[in-house]
Formats: structure tokens, sequence, C-alpha cells
């Protein structure tokens, strides 16, 4: 399997797990601080606290990703998201708990739309041929709702570990937490499984033995300009305009002939 088969598989194996907890904490976290005494005030800043970091996430992984490297960035959104299931088994006081959530980017709403999401998005059609990014695009985003889907059904485990297992309701909760921080720092691991393919341009990179591939546009004058000048001193405009024209006439050919 080539690097980027393998990028491909890490990617969207990643993005299952994280959608996973995505859907698990939809469900859990509104009903979780309910139950702490919350009140209906605080659990919405807390969901907006998580949101706006998030946004402010992905527009940093807008402008800087590129540059500082998408590994990197991946792996410690990743990390930085981990604190968040860390953050509400301790249930510290409420503005630090605040700050936790913001930091964490801690996603309540059961949409997965994260810096991270929007990072892989721009990863995939590197890795892939033009005529395989739609399907891979496609099969990314069902990994994605089906591991949200089976996120929200995993919300019942609490009352599983309830009924079933013996512990208290508040433990059920804390150990759910620790797993949702664990399914995070598996998805960390991942990321650090990724070859250097899924950097700007280090895909076209290794496909061309060092070289950035030419657009059609570029490839046709830089073939023009190799070619040397007919023995009749045509130029290379020449060239150009001649070919333009016999294009034009060959896709319209009516419009010639009129």
């Amino acid at each position: 399997m080539t690097n980027t088969g393998r990028d491909r598989i890490i990617i969207s194996f990643a993005a299952f797990l994280r959608s996973f907890g995505v859907g698990l904490m939809a469900v859990v976290l509104g009903i979780y601080l309910s139950r702490q005494g919350f009140s209906a005030f605080r659990i919405g800043a807390l969901i907006a606290a998580g949101l706006t970091g998030s946004a402010l996430a992905t527009a940093t992984v807008g402008f800087a990703a590129d540059r500082i490297g998408r590994k990197r960035f991946l792996f410690t959104l990743s990390i930085l998201a981990a604190l968040g299931g860390f953050g509400l088994y301790a249930m510290p006081t409420f503005l630090l708990l605040l700050a936790i959530v913001f930091v964490s980017m801690l996603n309540g709403t059961g949409t997965e739309r994260s810096a991270a999401f929007a990072l892989e998005q721009a990863v995939i059609p590197g890795l892939v041929r033009d005529t395989q990014r739609t399907w891979n695009l496609a099969f990314y985003n069902v990994l994605i709702d089906g591991g949200g889907s089976l996120g929200a059904l995993a919300a019942g485990l609490p009352l599983i570990l309830q009924h079933h297992l013996g512990f208290s309701l508040l433990r059920a909760y804390q150990l759910l937490f620790l797993g949702y921080s664990g399914l995070y720092l598996v998805v960390a691991g991942l990321y650090v499984l990724l070859s250097p393919a899924v950097e700007v341009n280090r895909a076209a990179l290794l496909e061309n033995g060092g070289r950035l591939p030419l657009r059609p546009r570029e490839s046709l004058l830089s073939t023009l300009e190799r070619r040397p000048v007919g023995p009749t001193g045509t130029s290379h405009q020449n060239l150009i305009e001649e070919l333009s024209d016999s294009s034009f006439r060959f896709q319209y050919p009516r419009r010639m002939a009129n």
C-alpha cells in the first residue's frame, strides 16, 4: 500500500472516531450538566464557548496550518480536544470549566464541523487522483455521519453501567468522559502515523520527481519555449497564435465556414 493510500485510511478512521465523540457529547453534555445543577444559561454559555473556540481554531487553520504543518496541527487539535473530557470529569469551578471548554473546542451540537474537519477536507484531495476526489470526499462524509450516529446511540452507556454493573450514575458519566478523552488521544496517535504526503504540495512532489505538476497552459508554454525557432524564422509567438487559431477552427467549424 502506498503512503497516500495509508494516509486516506488513517484520516478516515480518525474522522470516524472524532465524529463518534461529537455525537456522544451532543446527547450527554446537556443532560450531565443539568444533573449537576447548571442553569440553562450556564449550559448555553459552555456550549457557546466550545463553538467559539472551534471557530477560532478553524480560522487559525486557514492561515497557519499550511505553513506550520498539517500533521502537526491535526495532532495538536486532538490533544486539545481531549482536555474537554478531562475537564468534565474533574468538574472544576464554572469559570475554569468555561476556559477548558473553550480551549478544547468542545462540540455539543452533534455536527462535526471542527478545525480538524476543515483541514482534512483540504488534505484528502491531494492524496487522490482528480477522478477519485468526489468518491473519497463522499465516503469521508459518510463515515463522519455514521460515527456521529453511533456516538449518539452510545449516550445510553451511563445507564447501562448503572443498571447492569452497579456504578453510580455520576461515576458512569465520569468514566464516559474519560473514554471520550481517550478517544481523542487515539486520534492524536493516528495522526502521528501520517506521512509527509499530507503536507502542502508534498504529494505532488513525490509523484513528479520533486517538481510541482504544471497546469495545462503552463505545460503548453513550456513546450513551445523549448521548441527551436524554425528555419524560416518563425517565432514562438507565431506558433502560439497558429495553434490558437487552429484550435478555434476545430471547435467552431461552422462559424469559420460562415
